[in-house]
Order: C-alpha cells, then sequence, then structure tokens
C-alpha cells in the first residue's frame, strides 16, 4: 500500500468519528423564521498602540526581531513552495516580540492582576491562595 493509501485511509477513518459531532453553516444562514445569522461576530476592533522602549528593552527587541527574520528567511529557502502551508509555525515566531512590547506579560490580558486573577480562577484558588478545587 502506497503513502498516499495509507493518508487516505486514515483521512476515511477521521471523518468517520467526526462526521456525527460535526456541523458546517454558511455566514449568511439564519435561525429558522428570524433575521439572525448563525454566525455572527462583533464588529473587528483594531487598535495601535505604541509603546516606548527603554535601551535595554530595544536592544533586547532587535535580538528577538533579528531571530525571527533569521528563521523566516531560512525557512523561506526550504520551503518556498509551501510557505502558506506554515503559517503558524512562522506566526509562532513573532509572538516573543509581541511579548516583549507587552513588558514581558502575554499581551491578551490588560494586566498583571487581571492574568493573576484569570490564572487563579482556572486552577481553583481562592483569594487566599488555598486550593478551592
Amino acid at each position: 500500500m502506497a503513502a498516499n493509501d495509507t493518508s487516505a485511509l486514515d483521512f476515511g477513518k477521521l471523518m468517520f468519528v467526526l462526521r456525527p459531532i460535526m456541523m458546517r453553516h454558511t455566514q449568511n444562514q439564519r435561525y429558522a423564521g428570524t433575521t439572525t445569522t448563525l454566525m455572527s461576530l462583533p464588529p473587528k476592533i483594531e487598535r495601535v498602540v505604541s509603546v516606548k522602549l527603554t535601551a535595554d528593552e530595544s536592544a533586547q527587541y532587535s535580538k528577538l526581531e533579528s531571530e525571527a527574520l533569521a528563521f523566516y528567511s531560512h525557512f523561506r529557502q526550504e520551503h518556498a513552495t509551501a510557505i502558506s502551508k506554515h503559517y503558524l509555525k512562522l506566526v509562532q515566531r513573532l509572538i516573543p516580540m509581541r511579548v516583549a512590547c507587552a513588558g514581558g506579560h502575554f499581551p491578551l490580558y490588560k494586566n498583571k492582576e487581571e492574568e493573576d486573577e484569570k490564572t487563579d480562577n482556572n486552577i481553583g484558588i481562592d483569594d487566599n491562595g488555598n486550593d478551592s478545587s
């Protein structure tokens, strides 16, 4: 059996398992008898936040940027015809630069206290630091 036959067989098994639980919808599909779409999202909000870096932070950022650019250049040479297939791998290399601009914290949270609160709530720790799970 060729490699392509095996991957087709694996895909068939995957589809057999997923078919009963998967749903597909179009963007224009609406709830029965309403004008509300099934797949509506709030309007997109884009913000540009300027960040002033100290000399040390700027040097660290430049180092991270150089590493990301070197990775991209090498990766592009190796995978020139399939760059879009590896989009997530490439975007992953930008995360350290985003963290550096967010004061060392992952930029999904507005501040350290909010991040700590979300983490504590997820792992079952109360306000006194005791395990509440």
